[in-house]
């Protein structure tokens, strides 16, 4: 990973606990600039607002979430089951979604939140989408040749 791809990851990490912790309302890009001893011009140059950055960490969440149900899917299971498990990991209901679910219920009915939860729904489309029709074309071809 090359130095600037590691700072933009460095200050993804920062604003996520941040954003956890203390509410999107609540952190300013000045606190996510404490914790990673960088400069305006630095975070300026990966992002150019605190909304971007809560974007980005939506579109990394989904990204994670895809990875986590590919990690836990296997070959012996049945396209049923991993439709199932598609399911568990691309909604909102696991433990794993807490923080990110508490942080976007923050922002229900603002401004920026519509933007936001537009981008979250777009991530995991983009994250899930595939699998799920791959899937579904998976079951419905093994129930035509049962």
């Amino acid at each position: 990973m090359r130095k600037g791809d590691e700072r933009k990851a460095a200050l993804l990490e920062a604003a996520k606990e941040l954003f956890f912790t203390r509410g999107y309302a609540a952190t300013s890009v000045n606190d996510i600039l404490d914790t990673q001893h960088v400069s305006k011009g630095s975070f300026y140059h990966h992002f150019e607002s605190k909304l971007e950055v809560l974007t980005a960490l939506c579109k990394q969440h989904q990204g994670e979430a895809a990875e986590r149900w590919r990690s836990a899917v296997t070959e012996q299971m049945s396209a049923l089951e991993k439709l199932d498990l598609l399911l568990y990991y691309a909604l909102p209901a696991n433990p794993e979604e807490i923080n990110m679910c508490a942080l976007l219920l923050q922002l229900y009915r603002t401004p920026e939140g519509d933007q936001v939860i537009s981008a979250m729904l777009s991530a995991q489309k983009t994250a899930f989408f595939g699998p799920f029709a791959a899937l579904i074309r998976d079951r419905k071809s093994t129930r035509l040749n049962s």
